[in-house]
């Protein structure tokens, strides 16, 4: 209790057990403290509205936020654990944590390919006449009036 910003525990990840405490006059102000952080790994949310608990946890910058908990979701292989700001780098836990071992690669191809496709360059003066109507049809008149 009576923390302030001079002090090495609010200014400082930590990884418990600390619970420096301080306080505010309202719910605005409480959130607006928790994002004041330049750390976001894991906040909780304590309230007997648990809906009220999830707007205020929507507020809060932090990479999982817990309502009325403080650790259950680092045990729960299935939801992702992650930080934001200055806490933490990649993701752990579920499906998004097993994509940090992917590099995806996207690979395209013509399915039907044309002598010449209509939005390739360098464009012939037909091109252009064709493109200038479908611009037209598309934006100008509306495609629905169109059809």
């Amino acid at each position: 209790m009576n923390v302030n910003d001079s002090m090495r525990v609010m200014r400082e990840e930590t990884f418990g057990p600390v619970l420096p405490m301080v306080v505010v006059k309202d719910e605005a102000e409480a959130i607006r403290e928790a994002n004041r952080s330049n750390y976001g790994l894991l906040a909780s949310v304590w309230t007997a509205d648990t809906n009220r608990g999830k707007k205020i946890a929507a507020q809060v910058e932090a990479g999982t936020v817990i309502i009325n908990d403080v650790m259950y979701t680092h045990s729960a292989a299935e939801t992702p654990w992650f930080g934001v700001k200055e806490s933490g780098f990649g993701v752990t836990h579920s499906r998004h944590g097993l994509r940090e071992f992917v590099q995806m690669k996207h690979i395209n191809w013509d399915r039907l390919p044309m002598k010449t496709n209509l939005w390739w360059y360098p464009y012939s003066a037909k091109q252009r006449r064709h493109l200038k109507l479908l611009a037209k049809v598309l934006h100008q008149w509306g495609l629905k009036r169109w059809i």
